[in-house]
């Protein structure tokens, strides 16, 4: 019984959360800004004997399109799935849908309007508390903000807030460093991924398992 147990626990985090190191994702997948603060000068697609880029099969090519939508949210593969459901039943067009529910996250916004260097350093803020939108704390980092909403933070109330990163925030936010207070000015767009994304690719990868 106890055999069973940890087998069971090994297969619920293999499945949920990937161990791998984040300079051997951006390697494999590409540069992904927000997964790290370091800097991959190796190429995991190109071959070792010849020096030239590996061949992936259209699986591949899917997959890593897939992946690299997982690692830059830092969402887990069933969190993936009920965006691509809730993005398939919206009346607009899939990939946009998808892109939107993803880029409208809470820790997701607080990374692109400069406030942390990381994704994972965004999420922290929201899970220990630090976030207030339209002047309710909100600890979940998956929160779906909406056009309009105003978030700041408990921390900085009194001061201004830091600007983690040098290059401008999104076309969707405004963000008062004074203040601190970061504004949603309108629904994220495709067009405004700080990365290089062939979302057909992901909903053909999810075409015959959703």
């Amino acid at each position: 019984m106890k055999y069973t147990f940890n087998i069971y626990l090994f297969f619920f985090f293999f499945m949920v959360r990937t161990i791998e190191p984040k300079l051997k994702r951006i390697r494999r997948l590409g540069d992904i800004p927000g997964l790290t603060e370091k800097v991959s000068i190796r190429s995991a697609f190109l071959d070792p004997q010849t020096g030239k880029p590996k061949k992936l099969s259209e699986y591949g090519y899917r997959l890593k399109e897939k992946q690299k939508l997982r690692f830059y949210y830092g969402v887990t593969e069933k969190q993936l799935i009920r965006y691509m459901k809730k993005a398939k039943a919206s009346k607009n067009p899939t990939g946009k849908a998808l892109i939107q529910f993803l880029e409208m996250r809470l820790d997701n916004i607080i990374f692109r309007a400069g406030v942390t260097s990381t994704v994972s350093q965004a999420r922290q803020l929201v899970n220990h508390g630090h976030v207030k939108v339209n002047n309710q704390r909100v600890n979940i980092p998956s929160f779906q903000c909406r056009i309009d909403d105003s978030i700041s933070f408990r921390h900085f109330e009194k001061t201004d807030l830091p600007i983690a990163r040098s290059f401008p925030p999104c076309n969707h936010l405004e963000v008062d460093f004074k203040k601190s207070v970061i504004k949603v000015t309108k629904k994220a767009d495709i067009s405004s991924l700080p990365f290089q994304l062939n979302e057909m690719r992901v909903i053909e990868y999810y075409s015959r398992k959703i």
